[in-house]
């Protein structure tokens, strides 16, 4: 994998440089990648990819091992430039617990967006702000129950600001229902839901101390476990979001005031 990661530098330098990113607190992880110790990455999630990229490439300038991604392998397999990244950068389909025990076994962190779907797409932007919706992914939940690992939350500050949904297309209830059920019809959310890259938000990521199993799971019930890990997250996600003008720029705060200000009118 390290000559697929060094590929992406120039790339990520980029990103690095016009998203004026941050990382906070990636020293908490330093202990674990010391004692091999494999463990989780979760976050909040807006539908784009610059921000686990940023996320992956920097784990893995500071311990030269990068977290393998847990995502809808067939979705990205059905599009030419998705599958490219997949391949990069080694996801794992959320239901391949054979591979994915392997990577653990490794000792190779594993990312993870919870969300999913639900909250990257389905979810309202505007009145929702950072909002997780964990607790629908049966998947994720068995996944998280099924291998019991410590779990490191990072607060991803800037990302809903990253995406914009068009007023003026609404997405049926019925695709939404289809959505929830079926990841092959990804594309067709797509194209009915304007997805659009905004100017330069300073993005940062927040990296929390530790969550232990024995703080949220329940052995008998997986929906209940990734509940009690969301409630946990929500609660350090929004004392973050409150204070977000701490972790923003001068370039960053103007934009995000542009931004509420098109919210206000209804755009």
């Amino acid at each position: 994998m390290k000559e697929s990661i060094e590929s992406q530098n120039n790339l990520i330098w980029f990103l690095k440089h016009y998203f004026r990113y941050n990382i906070i607190g990636l020293e908490k992880l330093k202990p674990f990648y010391i004692e091999k110790k494999p463990f989780l990455l979760v976050s909040n999630h807006s539908i784009n990819f610059i921000d686990p990229l940023l996320l992956i490439h920097s784990c893995y300038d500071s311990y030269q091992l990068a977290p393998h991604p847990i995502g809808y392998t067939k979705f990205f397999s059905e599009n030419p430039i998705l599958n490219s990244f997949a391949e990069l950068y080694n996801i794992i389909n959320f239901r391949d617990y054979k591979k994915a025990s392997g990577t653990i076994k490794n000792n190779i962190p594993i990312l993870v967006y919870p969300g999913g779907l639900e909250e990257g797409l389905l979810r309202n932007f505007k009145e929702e702000p950072y909002k997780l919706k964990w607790e629908k992914n049966s998947a994720i939940s068995r996944f998280i129950n099924r291998f019991e690992l410590p779990v490191f939350f990072i607060a991803s500050i800037g990302t809903d600001e990253l995406v914009t949904q068009s007023n003026t297309v609404k997405m049926p209830s019925i695709t939404r229902k289809i959505l929830r059920m079926a990841d092959d019809v990804f594309d067709q959310a797509l194209q009915m839901w304007t997805v659009a890259i905004h100017p330069p938000i300073k993005l940062t990521h927040i990296i929390t101390d530790p969550i232990y199993p024995k703080d949220f799971i329940e052995k008998t019930n997986s929906v209940r476990s990734t509940k009690n890990l969301q409630t946990i997250c929500q609660n350090r996600l929004d004392t973050f979001i409150a204070n977000r003008e701490k972790y923003q720029d001068e370039i960053g705060v103007f934009i995000n005031k542009f931004i509420e200000e098109g919210k206000n009118l209804g755009l």
